[in-house]
């Protein structure tokens, strides 16, 4: 049995205690948790809805892997670029993922940053650095934070139809769980999944799963927010 239970996967299984009452422990990945609910064990798969975008060789990727480098370039200009922030102001950064070459990204943002810290420069500035936009924010105030520059990241290969981006990451989610659990001999076994993609909204993923067609193991299958609240989207 493994006993490594990740952060995630630990708020999921709560959450269903919460809503439906019991009790859970690990489980052997698959599945990652038993809960036992009303005398009964139930396998429970648990997964993360996060959205997708399309990557370089034109699948579809998570998006965050195309986002995390850019927030970490904020994170690192945060650290070396504080201390030249007046105490009552910070910096908001809109950026555009992807961005190749980070590190001579980082460094040329970094300059025309100190230079217009330098030049006491209030208000919007938009730069323009290899073929990318960024916008700069000049704003009185502190962040509850405490950073002193913050990263707005934009996606230039995100889709703005939520409905198909919903359908496409719980068909996703579904498939995969699938197969990762197709050995798994307990009864019966849900899927949780906890929805990442804050745009949106449980009513998408019943009207998605009403679309799917594909045999799946799964008699219940949930979706969690992030305030615990669960969603029934499924039921044999």
């Amino acid at each position: 049995m493994s006993n490594s239970i990740r952060e995630e996967e630990r708020f999921v299984a709560e959450a269903l205690c919460d809503s439906l009452g019991g009790e859970w422990r690990p489980g052997e990945d698959p599945p990652d948790v038993y809960l036992t609910n009303n005398n009964s064990e139930i396998a429970v798969e648990i997964s993360t809805l996060t959205q997708h975008v399309q990557g370089k060789n034109g699948q579809a990727v998570p998006r965050l892997s195309q986002d995390s480098g850019v927030l970490r370039l904020c994170d690192e200009l945060d650290n070396e670029l504080r201390d030249f922030i007046q105490p009552d102001e910070h910096i908001s950064l809109t950026l555009y993922a992807p961005i190749n070459k980070l590190r001579k990204f980082k460094a040329k943002l970094k300059e025309n940053l100190i230079e217009i810290l330098k030049s006491k420069t209030t208000g919007g500035i938009e730069l323009k650095i290899g073929e990318k936009v960024v916008k700069v924010h000049i704003v009185k105030g502190r962040r509850p934070s405490g950073k002193k520059i913050v990263g707005i990241v934009a996606n230039e290969n995100s889709t703005a139809h939520i409905t198909s981006n919903a359908a496409f990451i719980l068909n996703d989610r579904i498939s995969k769980k699938s197969e990762k659990c197709s050995m798994v001999q307990h009864r019966p076994i849900w899927l949780a999944l906890f929805n990442d993609y804050w745009l949106s909204e449980p009513d998408t993923y019943v009207n998605a799963m009403k679309q799917n067609q594909d045999c799946h193991p799964f008699e219940k299958i949930f979706i969690i927010t992030g305030n615990k609240k669960v969603h029934l989207i499924y039921e044999i």
